[in-house]
């Protein structure tokens, strides 16, 4: 029997006394969008929550999970702050220690500012020799992706987030018919694997490609945990010593 992969999903802390507010009593709680959760289990995989109110404990859940998703809008414990308090945000350390694993991570509408806080917190100073010659000099190049995420080029599909911006170390991987950027990806090395999709999957009806697509790259790049090696041991050492 072949077990399904894990794929974790970071979560949003809802301090007590909103959860209180709207029914749930006076207790911490994590919420988990069911946009991504099904869609993960549409795609033959396991969703497992990660919490955001302890990094170290999400750390060594990265040791378990073959993939970590992003949702839109994750939110962390300090009053509710959304994704824009990037540099702040609990869940930034989990981020950064999955790509320091190379687990493939999709993020979903604004969880591309912390997928793209984690890109930039890497230091290309501690890659190995093989890893610099396998990245090359730029991630311009890549496969398109638009007909394995079902966004054809005359397809308009309601965004999340603004559609012009591309992060840095990231390319285009699809764009839409008025030249708006749909999703952007870092396919290899220490920047990836990487996919950040601008659109919704979750709220789009089952069998359509714009939904299941991204979740079926996820499932592709995903082949089991990675323990991290020398160079990247460190730089979890290093997050770990930023996060206690």
């Amino acid at each position: 029997m072949t077990l399904p992969l894990l794929v974790g999903v970071l979560g949003s802390r809802i301090v007590s006394k909103v959860a209180a507010t709207i029914g749930y009593g006076n207790r911490e709680l994590d919420l988990y969008p069911t946009s991504s959760i099904e869609p993960i289990c549409d795609a033959g995989m396991l969703p497992v929550g990660v919490a955001t109110a302890d990094s170290v404990s999400g750390l060594d859940w990265c040791d378990l999970v073959s993939a970590l998703v992003v949702p839109h809008d994750a939110r962390g414990r300090a009053g509710g702050s959304s994704v824009a308090d990037d540099d702040r945000h609990p869940g930034l350390p989990i981020v950064i220690g999955a790509l320091a694993r190379h687990l493939p991570v999709l993020a979903v509408g604004s969880g591309e500012r912390l997928l793209t806080a984690a890109l930039a917190h890497h230091d290309p100073s501690r890659d190995s020799a093989a890893e610099q010659r396998s990245r090359g000099p730029d991630h311009d190049d890549g496969p398109d992706l638009t007909e394995l995420l079902g966004a054809s080029g005359d397809r308009h599909l309601p965004l999340l987030v603004g559609a012009t911006k591309v992060p840095a170390g990231m390319r285009v991987a699809v764009s839409g018919p008025d030249g708006s950027v749909y999703a952007v990806a870092a396919d290899s090395g220490p920047r990836g694997p990487a996919l950040s999709v601008r659109w919704d999957p979750g709220s789009l009806p089952l069998g359509d490609r714009a939904r299941e697509g991204p979740f079926r790259w996820l499932r592709d790049h995903a082949s089991g945990p990675r323990p991290p090696e020398e160079p990247v041991r460190r730089e979890l050492l290093s997050v770990r010593e930023e996060v206690q």
